[in-house]
C-alpha cells in the first residue's frame, strides 16, 4: 500500500498514467530520487523532513520490552481467594460489629431538633 501511494503521488506530479512505459520502468532508487527532489523543492516539506528522526534501535527495544512485559504477566500467580475459615471469620466479625453497636434513635441532652438544623444549609 505505501508503495502504491508513492507511485500514485509521482504519477500526479509527472502527469503520467500508471500504465505508461516510463512509469513501469521506475525502480526504488528512482522513486526515492523523485520523492526527495519534490520534497527539497518545497520549503515546508523540507522542514518537515529535516525535523524527523528515526532511531533504528527503538524497534528492537520496543520488541524486547513487549516480550519482558509478556513474561512478567505470565509469571504472576493468579489471585487466590481466601480460605473458608477466613471467610467465615470475616462474616462473623461483620455480624458482631453490627449487633454490638446498634444505632440508637434516642435524643441526647442538648441536642438539636431537626427543624433547627435546616436553616444553616440554606443559602441567602
Amino acid at each position: 500500500m505505501p508503495l502504491a501511494r508513492r507511485l500514485w503521488k509521482l504519477c500526479k506530479e509527472l502527469r503520467l498514467p500508471l500504465n505508461d512505459p516510463r512509469m513501469q520502468e521506475i525502480d526504488a532508487f528512482d522513486l526515492d530520487f523523485y520523492e526527495y527532489s519534490i520534497i527539497c523543492d518545497d520549503p515546508k516539506l523540507l522542514e518537515k523532513l529535516e525535523n524527523t528522526y528515526y532511531d533504528p534501535e527503538y524497534e528492537a527495544w520496543e520488541k524486547e520490552f513487549d516480550e519482558e512485559q509478556e513474561q512478567q504477566s505470565q509469571a504472576k500467580s493468579p489471585v487466590e481467594l481466601p480460605d473458608p475459615d477466613t471467610v467465615s471469620w470475616s462474616e462473623k466479625s461483620k455480624q458482631r460489629a453490627s449487633t454490638s453497636f446498634p444505632l440508637e434513635t434516642e435524643e441526647y441532652e442538648g441536642g438539636f431538633d431537626a427543624g433547627d438544623i435546616d436553616d444553616w444549609e440554606k443559602e441567602d
